[in-house]
């Protein structure tokens, strides 16, 4: 039963750590992949000693409350798997390639979608490259950490999601450099908290360089 209880507090305890990471409790990508192991194993353990209860025929009146905590460990993997994903670095941004002067490439991510990080206002903030997007849309935790005040910013301009419709506050971005291919005063827009789990590399960047082109998989930025 202590075995039990302690895999189920571990479990929850790394899903209260994410639940921390969405709100910018933490930084550094090395912490939150971290973590992410952390939770995979603790929800390993975790369900491992249900099973092992279950089959040394559990005393039914612990079988309820078992099965409340196995219902609320789905529930935890259904509301932040793609959180435990992207921090365990199966969709975590990768460093941009530079293949000569003025250019630089990006490889897609094990789902075909391609990703960067790109410095603004000396942060380094991690984006999904997203051509239907007309805007360089920023996650609110990220607009804070590149020191955008966000206690300033007017949140009316509705855009369309996949949830459905939502506002966001128009910024313009001094500037926007990913692997020192950088593009000056770019339009963008903050997203309300909890409205993305990245930011979104939009049109209002991709459309000021000389050149996107797709090669054999690979994604060739060129200003």
């Amino acid at each position: 039963m202590r075995s039990f209880l302690a895999a189920a507090g571990l479990y929850f305890g790394s899903l209260t750590l994410l639940r921390f990471e969405q709100s910018d409790f933490m930084s550094g990508d090395g912490m939150h992949l971290w973590i992410g192991y952390f939770a995979l194993v603790a929800a390993g353990i975790f369900i491992a000693e249900i099973l092992r209860h279950f089959r040394d025929s559990m005393p039914k009146n612990l079988r309820a409350p078992a099965l409340g905590l196995l219902a609320l460990a789905a529930f935890g993997l259904y509301q932040f798997g793609p959180g435990i994903l992207r921090t365990t670095g199966l969709t975590m941004p990768m460093a941009a390639v530079a293949t000569g002067t003025g250019e630089t490439a990006l490889r897609p991510g094990w789902d075909g979608h391609y990703r960067t990080y790109a410095l603004i206002g000396g942060q380094e903030v991690g984006f999904l490259v997203d051509t239907g997007a007309s805007l360089v849309l920023l996650r609110h935790e990220d607009a804070v950490r590149a020191g955008i005040d966000v206690a300033r910013l007017d949140f009316s301009l509705p855009v369309t999601t996949a949830s459905g419709e939502a506002r966001v506050a128009p910024i313009r971005l001094a500037s926007l450099t990913i692997d020192g291919l950088g593009v000056a005063n770019v339009r963008a827009a903050v997203a309300m908290p909890g409205m993305l789990h990245t930011s979104l590399l939009g049109m209002s960047f991709l459309e000021n360089l000389s050149e996107t082109i797709i090669r054999r998989d690979v994604m060739i930025l060129r200003n």
